[in-house]
């Protein structure tokens, strides 16, 4: 996840404002939605998997988020594509991290 990261995250401006010609304002929307639906997806994640110890599977979303964002903007390439990826399953492909911590914390102590 974090080469991912690191690999996608310095051009995704570029990408936005460049290639999909998002203005600054617009990408600065993009990027103030995507973070209030991280925290609303974290704290949402979090609830439910406290609830209902499902954590593989919630893991396993997030990870397919992840894979389905990016080959979203490669496969339909346009403005409304990149939105999409970045505000909902960008986000949600975040909660990986905590999942993927949560479940080799309950496997180390079973």
């Amino acid at each position: 996840l974090g080469c991912y990261g690191a690999s996608l995250a310095p051009y995704q401006s570029l990408i936005a404002v460049e290639l999909f010609g998002l203005s600054n304002g617009a990408y600065a929307a993009v990027l103030v939605a995507a973070l209030l639906v991280s925290v609303a997806v974290s704290v949402g994640i979090g609830i439910l998997t406290d609830q209902h110890p499902a954590r593989r599977l919630v893991a396993l979303v997030a990870a397919l988020a992840t894979l389905t964002a990016g080959l979203l903007v490669w496969v339909l390439p346009s403005a409304a594509s990149f939105v999409v990826a970045h505000v909902v399953l960008f986000p949600l492909a975040g909660a990986v991290m905590g999942q993927i911590f949560a479940v080799a914390r309950l496997v180390c102590l079973t």
